[in-house]
């Protein structure tokens, strides 16, 4: 029996559309599998440096920042990217894990805190244009401008 010599490096679209192809039916017999696949994200574990700086772009858009206590949650799935053939890797991942999530959850308290400070800066702005002296200084100045208009 002799092999054949086509090569899928000749033909590109039948190789794409063969990966295509076993990429749809997985996903309608085996959605469970793809499920667990595509979600997994552990990956991350071995790309700390995107993870934070993914982390940081999430706090800087007000409307991502909702999404960043699901960061300390991905570190806590960083021990299921272990496998059972390199058990030496189990403790520099776990303690992996552990530095990550630390770094994500100083830095929501960090954001935490830096939007609590502001939002005192805030109130202590109004209360200070509610104080007696700032409202006897606006009446005056009322006062002042209807004289004028008056003496006109």
């Amino acid at each position: 029996m002799s092999r054949s010599s086509f090569t899928f490096n000749h033909d590109r679209r039948l190789a794409v559309t063969m990966n295509t192809t076993v990429f749809h039916l997985k996903m309608i017999d085996l959605i469970d599998e793809m499920l667990r696949e595509t979600s997994d994200l552990s990956i991350y574990c071995f790309y700390a440096q995107q993870f934070e700086t993914q982390l940081h772009q999430c706090l800087q858009l007000p409307s991502q920042s909702r999404y960043t206590v699901s960061f300390a949650h991905i570190c806590s799935n960083f021990p299921s990217a272990l496998h059972d053939l390199c058990p030496e890797e189990k403790a520099h991942i776990i303690d992996r894990s552990l530095k990550l999530c630390n770094l994500v959850l100083d830095e929501l308290a960090k954001e935490t805190a830096s939007v609590a400070a502001r939002l005192c800066e805030y109130e202590v702005q109004l209360t200070e244009q509610l104080s007696p002296s700032n409202c006897a200084r606006l009446i005056e100045e009322h006062d002042k401008q209807k004289c004028k208009i008056l003496d006109l």
